[in-house]
């Protein structure tokens, strides 16, 4: 689903930030997003690790939630960091730093070569 394990252990952290405060206030339509924080935490063995998230979820099947949502939020609050997470975590990282490589080579190309800089066949001037 995600481009790779980094972009997706991202995707979880910042959902788990979303899923914070009132749950008791809470829009009843977060069965899709609790769908992608799910996939994206199997993906990368991980689990909610935020205790404020925790609260949140457990406020939220308890709520008037549908049964779709009360099961989501189960099955996100029973996930445990798998063994195999710090293994992902490092494959995610190097994944980071070999694009983060490929773009300098191109910037660097592009710096020698003289070419003026585009965007959208546009030149831009520095």
């Amino acid at each position: 689903m995600v481009s790779s394990l980094y972009h997706a252990g991202v995707i979880a952290r910042s959902m788990e930030e979303f899923f914070r405060g009132d749950a008791q206030n809470a829009s009843k339509d977060h069965g899709l997003m609790l769908e992608i924080l799910l996939t994206c935490l199997v993906e990368t063995d991980d689990c909610i690790r935020s205790e404020e998230t925790r609260k949140y979820l457990s406020e939220l099947s308890n709520s008037k939630s549908s049964g779709k949502t009360t099961k989501l939020v189960k099955q996100l609050l029973s996930l445990q960091q798998a063994a195999k997470y710090t293994q992902k975590k490092r494959e995610a990282a190097a994944f980071a730093l070999e694009k983060r490589i490929e773009r300098a080579e191109r910037w660097s190309e592009w710096r020698r070569s003289g070419r003026p800089a585009t965007t959208m066949g546009i030149e831009i001037r520095s």
